[in-house]
Parts: structure tokens; sequence; C-alpha cells
């Protein structure tokens, strides 16, 4: 057995085994693994800190003026500072529908600074440990908001898990969560979780304390498998290389 009931499950790591059981295995005994390109989650790195930064120094009542010069003058310079080459149309989408969100939100939404952002937590929820980040979270509007640079274009299995995730440990800590949003910024799309249970997560989790006491992580073959640092690992497992 790889893990104990003391474990702190993200929903990274519940991904992690709904997309591909044997990479959470590789992952959890710290098997040697390739360096994969990194440059776009690099990028999304810098907008994630670039719009942490911009909530820190932003008026409570900011004009949609200085909404766009605010964020544009961060961006601009944290993306400079990255050092990131041949990404510049993902930084000016993202930089485009984040401000486009925002002058949007600034008229419709009750409270305009969140509560918090880029928040980890961690509790105890009916005897699972979980562990999360929130990208930013207000509490007048009891909304989560995770921001994506990625192709997100829809609410899959994966959202769920991470948005529930989330939800379920906003809550515990005592604060209201009437909607989970995804703002894929990169195509311009706000998303919005659809109802889901703590039962669909908490299912999850018992699975993978099933599979470790099976020792059941197979393989599964995915359209992310070329961007998996074990991918030569698992192709030449099992295999003799003189023979």
């Amino acid at each position: 057995m790889i893990i104990t009931r003391e474990h702190f499950f993200s929903p990274s790591q519940i991904n992690t085994v709904e997309n591909c059981p044997y990479q959470w295995k590789s992952d959890r005994l710290h098997h040697p693994r390739i360096t994969t390109d990194m440059k776009y989650a690099n990028a999304g790195s810098v907008v994630h800190q670039s719009i942490a930064e911009f909530y820190k120094v932003i008026d409570q009542e900011p004009t949609k003026g200085t909404i766009k010069g605010t964020f544009k003058l961060i961006l601009d310079r944290n993306w400079k500072a990255s050092g990131l080459k041949g990404l510049d149309s993902r930084r000016d989408k993202s930089m485009s529908n984040f401000i486009k969100f925002e002058c949007k939100r600034l008229d419709t939404w009750k409270q305009y600074k969140p509560t918090f952002v880029e928040q980890r937590m961690k509790v105890m929820i009916n005897g699972i440990n979980y562990h999360t980040i929130v990208d930013a979270y207000w509490e007048k509007d009891a909304t989560i908001v995770d921001w994506k640079t990625g192709n997100l274009n829809s609410i899959g299995v994966s959202e769920r898990i991470q948005g529930q995730v989330m939800k379920m440990v906003v809550e515990a800590y005592k604060k209201p969560v009437e909607r989970v949003m995804f703002i894929a910024l990169k195509i311009g799309l706000d998303l919005t979780m659809p109802a889901t249970t703590y039962g669909f997560v908490e299912a999850k989790v018992k699975s993978i304390f099933e599979r470790d006491r099976l020792n059941d992580f197979p393989k599964k073959r995915t359209s992310l498998c070329s961007w998996c640092g074990y991918s030569i690992r698992c192709a030449m497992e099992k295999r003799c290389l003189w023979m």
C-alpha cells in the first residue's frame, strides 16, 4: 500500500487517477521521469500570478479603464520577466478575455475585489482529507472562480472533480458557495459547474483506496500521454532491451 488514511487528496491527484492510474502510482513512488515541454504550464502560471497581483492593487470600485490599464501593465511586465517566447497570442487572448470578464463583472456582481485569491486550504470531510488551491472567491456573490488558460471549452469530469473539491473545502470553512465558475481565458468562455454532490468526489477517493489495497494501477492510454513524464518508462516497462 502506498497511501494512508492521513493522506490529503487534491483535485489534481484525483484527476490523475481518473486519467491514468499508472501515472498516479509512479508519482507516489517517485519514479524517474523525463522533462516535458513546460512552456504552456509556465504561461499559465504567469497569467495566474498576474491576476493575483492585479487583485492586490486594484481599487474596490475601479473604472473599466483602470481595470484594462492595470492588468495590461502587470501581465506585460511579468510576461517579459518570464522570458516566454512564441506565445504572445496566448498572452493577448488571456489578457483580452480577463479584462472583458472583469468589466462585465464590475456591473453585475455585488462585490468587486475577491475575499481571497490563490488560497491554499485543507480540511477533513467524512473522514477523508482534502487540500486545494482556490484561485479566487467572492463571499458576497458566493462564487468560486478558477482561471483556465488552456483549451477548455466545456465542463467535463475533470472540472467537476476540481470544482466540487473546491466547493466542499470552502463550505467546510463556513463560507457560502452557490456557484463554481471556470473562466476559459484562451477562448473567452464563462463556464459554470453543474450541480454535483459530495458523494461524487467521495466515491472517486474511495476507489483510489480500493485500487491501493489491490495494487490495481493499470496504464491508460489517453490524449495526455505525450505530455506525461513517464511515457518512456510506460512504453518500455517489461520489455527486455538486450534480446
